[in-house]
């Protein structure tokens, strides 16, 4: 624990060094700051840096990018700070992004944005569909915990896109045996809360489970 607070300590000086060079810094030092600040410390001890870094990134939220937007989100989002004021200018920038760099959002980012808006129970219903039509164009490109991360996501929103679902649904059938229990337990957790039966998956994921019974906790 010692080891732990000094690197809590060590991510916070460093990160509090950068923001202080506020005029040099560029939307992806933002967007990379927040997100190593919520991996690297405890909840408690960046808080208020957090709140630091979503005032100066509001001020440059015109210049942020999919990487940028996703990332934020995703770090505000894990460190549950669900009334931050910067997630109101964070979704409207991923609407204008979407809606005019689509192209841009790669399966990852979007993702990262769908899980964090869900994690913080949005109700940014417009952003919330244009992210999973992108979800359900390319979801082949996406990991194992990515593609659990999207049914999650849409088991907490409980929101029930048709051609998403399908199309993710599909890569888990295909993409099981790669699947870890934590992942496959959250899976079957969304499929329950959605009331979703579909046969073919659960087979799928029944062998897969037996397969890793043994690393089942």
């Amino acid at each position: 624990r010692e080891k732990d607070a000094q690197g809590y300590a060590l991510a916070l000086a460093v990160a509090e060094t950068l923001l202080h060079e506020d005029p040099k810094l560029e939307p992806r030092h933002l967007a990379n700051i927040s997100w190593s600040v919520a991996v690297l410390t405890a909840r408690g001890a960046a808080i208020p840096l957090l709140h630091s870094i979503s005032c100066v990134s509001v001020r440059y939220i015109d210049k942020f990018g999919p990487q940028e937007i996703a990332n934020t989100s995703w770090a505000y989002a894990r460190m549950e700070l669900k009334g931050d004021p910067v997630f109101g200018p964070l979704a409207a920038r991923a609407r204008e992004d979407l809606a005019s760099n689509r192209q841009g959002w790669q399966p990852q980012h979007v993702a990262n944005m769908l899980w964090s808006l869900a994690v913080i129970s949005s109700q940014e219903q417009p952003l919330l569909e244009m992210l999973m039509d992108s979800a359900s164009e390319v979801p082949e490109l996406l990991e194992p915990e990515a593609l659990g991360a999207l049914m999650w996501s849409a088991a907490m929103l409980q929101i029930h896109h048709p051609s998403m679902l399908e199309a993710v649904i599909a890569m888990i059938i295909e993409k099981a045996p790669k699947f870890e229990p934590q992942t496959l337990s959250g899976l079957a957790w969304s499929l329950a809360s959605m009331n979703l039966h579909h046969q073919p998956l659960l087979d799928v994921m029944a062998v897969t489970s037996l397969q890793q019974m043994a690393r089942f906790r």
